[in-house]
């Protein structure tokens, strides 16, 4: 009786935050047989789930939010009537990961090591203070008792960036608890915008600064 080796593992994230064009590419990296490959996709906002079989299927939800932080896609791979690999992938407000099984092992590592090198290039730069935050409590007080430190010592002036540091911080450790500041997980559903200044705004901007100085 000849044996059947299975591959299977559960992969954790790190913070992540996606956008339509992202979306688009996960699902090229999942999906490369059609045919064979069977997608299901949730997005849930509130107490509304929008399900789809493609992410271009899930776009055609008129009423689909701007921006949400649960989301799930799941693939299997059928060939002859059985299930040979699978995916499923949970982004879900303060944790995130993606399971893999197979009976490949090349279709397993290889497609592990595209899905953890697409998340990677998707982590915040803030995902540090995500790691640390925990800690915002016992920092504030650090500041506080330094600035009363400070005004025993009648140095009023150098009391202005540790009360400064104790209200960031008193502020921003609940707010992050909650996730309405730095969200571990965040998924728009609309195509990033870019910020960066071309050479012709540039010059634009010189030209219309030299017209209006009145000593050229």
């Amino acid at each position: 009786m000849s044996t059947k080796k299975e591959y299977r593992e559960i992969i954790n994230l790190e913070p992540i935050v996606l956008y339509k064009k992202d979306l688009l590419e996960l699902e090229n990296i999942i999906v490369q047989d059609k045919e064979a490959d069977k997608l299901t996709i949730d997005i849930k906002h509130e107490n509304t789930t929008y399900s789809a079989n493609t992410i271009d299927e899930l776009f055609l939800e008129e009423d689909l939010p701007l921006t949400c932080n649960r989301f799930s896609l799941s693939m299997n791979k059928w060939v002859d009537k059985n299930i040979i690999s699978g995916v499923y992938i949970s982004l879900n407000f303060n944790h995130a990961d993606f399971q893999l099984n197979s009976s490949d092992s090349t279709w397993y590592y290889g497609k592990k090591h595209q899905i953890k090198d697409f998340f990677q290039k998707r982590k915040p730069w803030y995902s540090f203070m995500i790691k640390i935050y925990t800690w915002f409590g016992g920092f504030s007080m650090l500041f506080l008792f330094y600035a009363a430190y400070l005004f025993s010592e009648d140095k009023y002036i150098s009391m202005i960036l540790p009360i400064l540091m104790f209200i960031i911080l008193t502020i921003a450790f609940p707010l992050m608890q909650k996730q309405l500041i730095f969200p571990y997980i965040k998924i728009n559903t609309y195509d990033k915008k870019k910020t960066t200044i071309g050479l012709n705004e540039v010059s634009l901007v010189i030209g219309r600064a030299t017209n209006n100085n009145p000593n050229s």
